[in-house]
């Protein structure tokens, strides 16, 4: 299975190769306060060179059997990790759904980058995975995270009380979808 590598105006998507694990590192690093409100409790090791070397193998792994896509947005000038968008529990069998999931570093916020990050993930997703639908979540309080699933089309389905654990506590989360546009003959 060919590596995407998906060019944009001012950055490029694609995975990160293990040898790449500083890139990872550094941007989880920098973004560490900023990205905590929002995620669950890292692992120990998780800020490690040698932790991101093989969670990146681990991922190129898991893309290869179509079990995931680990995106990350990589600036064209400066080279650095500006975001991540991430397509997990890809199930291609029963109802062709996955989960999605998304970062954005705290001083790319406010410029529409997020939004062409998960625009351009999910389109290769759609076309490439042929999936009927994606799934995504945001706390209640992360309104500018409800406004990028909602310029992109997804649907409201409804809160989940306690739906994932933030941060070490258990948080609500609006859960939404967004169906595939394109016209697959799904077998």
């Amino acid at each position: 299975m060919n590596l995407p590598v998906l060019p944009c105006e001012s950055f490029t998507l694609r995975l990160l190769q293990p040898q790449e694990a500083a890139t990872a590192v550094k941007y989880y690093r920098s973004n560490q306060l900023h990205l905590n409100k929002w995620e669950p409790k890292r692992p120990s090791g998780f800020y490690q060179l040698s932790y991101w070397q093989q969670l990146l193998q681990q991922r190129l792994r898991q893309f290869q059997r179509g079990e995931s896509v680990h995106l990350c947005a990589i600036d064209n000038r400066s080279k650095m990790m500006i975001g991540s968008c991430n397509f997990t529990q890809i199930d291609r069998q029963l109802n062709r759904n996955c989960f999605m999931g998304y970062s954005l570093d705290q001083y790319q916020q406010g410029q529409g980058r997020m939004t062409q990050i998960v625009a351009t993930s999910i389109e290769y997703l759609f076309a490439q995975r042929q999936l009927a639908q994606i799934s995504a979540g945001y706390m209640p309080s992360n309104q500018r995270s409800g406004n990028v699933l909602q310029r992109l089309g997804f649907e409201t389905i409804g809160l989940e009380r306690d739906y994932l654990q933030i941060n070490g506590k258990l948080e609500d989360h609006i859960v939404t979808t967004k169906r595939n546009p394109y016209q697959f003959q799904f077998s």
